[in-house]
């Protein structure tokens, strides 16, 4: 049966619910859940730094005077969320002359097949897009798709960029003593936050030559030999190992900019230490659509708006997205340089 416009049988809150069902299977800060993700109702987010570490109150009795607190010192900023629309036109041509195979049988491609196409086309740029954020807001510096800066978390919060050279070159470093200096910046500045760990998304080549430096090398070796006795841990992104107090995660991958060239989430010769399992340091905002109604509304990951085209001839479809992650602890963050 030909397909017929005036049949179109799916609204925008039905194309925003099936794109937000499609799995998210893109990203090593996704796949371990270190960003949890909630909606707000506007276009930008208050984020407020305490100077004032939090404190273990006294006990006092009941009935009496209740401890009275200093004064917080707070640093406030208002972060306006990025926007990011994408809009696609299914006309004739994507089924005219097209066909699919299913159940050994060859047909004519139909537009809810794609349909479903460009979801699945969509939802990956978006979060290829969104793990993006992500990487740039533990780097503190948030970047779009065409290299326009977003945030400098750093500058916004005026707090010093650390950074620790490994020197990874030089045979007689102690990667140990390296590796303390992380985990003590990091606890000096969480000013009552609260991590179970430390780990470092590190560049292939840096993971490369942290194994195989003299003071390192036997103990990745016996880290293996362990690992092929019990279940090891697996990434798809990389390999893992645990040195020092710090657990080292190769992030190998990388994501096309909207020139088409090719950019490194983390670069040749760069690691990027947090503290994980805080209650609330690293977060990541989902914005409302631009549509009047949806505006006010708590975001969403993506949304999906249609309009028919004249005669007929197709339907316009837009994504759009408006993600933020930010790292509310930016102090806590380290920059690792390999040599």
């Amino acid at each position: 049966m030909p397909f017929d416009m005036t049949n179109w049988a799916f609204t925008d809150v039905q194309l925003t619910e099936t794109i937000n069902q499609i799995d998210n299977t893109y990203g090593l800060v996704e796949e371990l859940g270190w960003s949890p993700a909630e909606g707000v109702a506007t276009t930008a987010i208050e984020i407020a730094i305490t100077g004032n570490e939090i404190r273990i109150l006294p006990n006092m009795p009941r009935g009496g005077q209740a401890a009275v607190t200093a004064p917080d010192t707070e640093k406030s900023h208002f972060i306006g969320l990025p926007f990011f629309p994408v809009q696609k036109t299914l006309t004739a041509a994507d089924i005219q002359d097209w066909h699919s195979k299913a159940n050994r049988t060859i047909q004519p491609k139909t537009m809810e097949q794609s349909l479903a196409e460009h979801m699945e086309k969509r939802r990956a740029e978006h979060d290829m897009t969104l793990e993006y954020i992500r990487l740039g807001a533990l780097k503190g510096l948030l970047l779009d798709g065409a290299g326009s800066t977003l945030l400098n978390v750093f500058t916004a919060f005026a707090v010093t960029k650390k950074q620790i050279n490994f020197q990874l070159d030089v045979v007689t470093t102690n990667v140990r003593e390296k590796c303390n200096e992380v985990i003590k910046h990091i606890r000096d500045n969480l000013k009552g936050e609260i991590m179970s760990g430390v780990e470092v998304l590190v560049s292939r080549d840096f993971f490369d030559d942290l194994v195989s430096h003299a003071n390192v090398e036997k103990f990745y070796v016996n880290w293996q030999n362990a690992n092929q006795l019990a279940q090891p841990e697996f990434s798809t992104y990389g390999r893992v190992f645990t040195f020092g107090g710090l657990t080292f995660r190769e992030y190998d991958a990388s994501v096309t900019l909207y020139d088409s060239s090719q950019a490194q989430l983390v670069a040749d010769g760069f690691g990027h230490a947090l503290p994980v399992g805080t209650r609330d340091a690293y977060q990541t905002y989902f914005g409302p659509a631009d549509t009047i109604d949806m505006a006010n509304e708590s975001g969403v990951d993506i949304y999906v708006t249609q309009e028919m085209l004249k005669h007929g001839t197709g339907v316009e479809l837009k994504t759009q997205s408006a993600p933020l992650s930010v790292f509310r602890r930016p102090a806590c963050l380290v920059e690792l340089i390999k040599q």
